[in-house]
């Protein structure tokens, strides 16, 4: 039994097989990813933006679009439009905003191959009164820490992993075979 484990032929087959499944996540980079964003994750801006823009590393497909959601998850109207001058570009306008609180844009990407790419991100909105303090007392700077980007993509470390496990391997794979 213990013989089957130094066969180079199966050390082989499990690392082929381990790089082809921690592999596939790596392959959905060439996606569209959201680059930039105004406001920002995480930001906190005085008063309403007037516009949400949102720029993508690809350009956007027809069906592209995003929605804005308050802290109850209830739909604020904006409208979504692709920039005709950039088509990496997607600007909400018309956003009706009228009070303090944590906001979350949520977007629908259809990638240059086809594929839907989403992703979400929030920030903060303040109203300043006469006095200078923002709307109710409330910190925005502490909501806004509980509300920073929830778009998921995969850290760069991942490729990095990717790189040793195909250095090590081999060598590995070699010390096995001569005990």
């Amino acid at each position: 039994m213990k013989q089957i484990f130094c066969k180079p032929i199966f050390l082989w087959g499990i690392l082929l097989g381990l790089c082809y499944y921690f592999g596939q996540p790596y392959v959905t980079l060439a996606h569209a990813e959201l680059l930039d964003s105004n406001p920002a994750p995480g930001e906190v801006v005085q008063g309403p933006p007037e516009e949400i823009r949102l720029e993508f590393n690809e350009a956007v497909s027809p069906g592209s679009t995003f929605a804005i959601y308050d802290k109850d998850f209830r739909t604020i109207p904006v409208i979504v439009q692709t920039d005709s001058q950039n088509s990496q570009l997607m600007i909400g306008r018309d956003v009706e905003i009228s009070e303090p609180g944590i906001y979350t844009v949520q977007w629908l990407v259809i990638s240059d191959d086809g594929h839907p790419i989403d992703g979400a991100f929030s920030f903060a909105v303040a109203f300043d009164n006469e006095t200078g303090s923002d709307d109710g007392g409330n910190n925005h700077m502490e909501l806004i820490a509980a509300a920073e980007s929830t778009a998921v993509n995969l850290p760069g470390w991942f490729a990095w992993m990717m790189v040793a496990i195909a250095i090590i391997a081999p060598i590995l794979v070699r010390n096995m075979t001569r005990n």
